[in-house]
């Protein structure tokens, strides 16, 4: 799971690299997006100590369901429903993340060559 967690995150990073292909504040980007990004997750500490409204939010990021079963193994011991629910979704979620990142990073490409430029396409 652990590792799923973190590919999860890693998908998440080619989404956000796609974007930053575009940019030279990439550093700032990421810097801005990180933190959020994590508290969103639940990583940081459970999404139960956050507002209502931020668990929408972390229903769709795939790092969220990752934890969530991290948390129910390590502390709620294995119960089937619960890990299959979240890997499961995890998983539905990651392939998503790739599909876009793979269909940003076509239409960077695209226009990159029609251009001939990176900056301001």
């Amino acid at each position: 799971i652990l590792v799923l967690t973190l590919f999860s995150l890693a998908t998440i990073g080619l989404i956000f690299s796609a974007f930053f292909v575009l940019t030279r504040a990439s550093s700032v980007l990421m810097s801005s997006l990180e933190f959020p990004i994590y508290v969103v997750s639940g990583a940081m500490f459970p999404i139960s100590l956050l507002p209502d409204w931020v668990g929408y939010i972390s229903k769709s990021l795939a790092p969220s369901w990752g934890v969530e079963a991290l948390r129910s193994v390590a502390f709620d011991g294995y119960v089937e429903s619960i890990f299959v629910t979240n890997v499961g979704m995890m998983m539905i979620l990651n392939i998503f993340y790739l599909v876009i990142a793979t269909g940003l990073f076509y239409v960077i490409e695209k226009n990159i060559r029609r251009h001939g430029t990176i900056g301001r396409i």
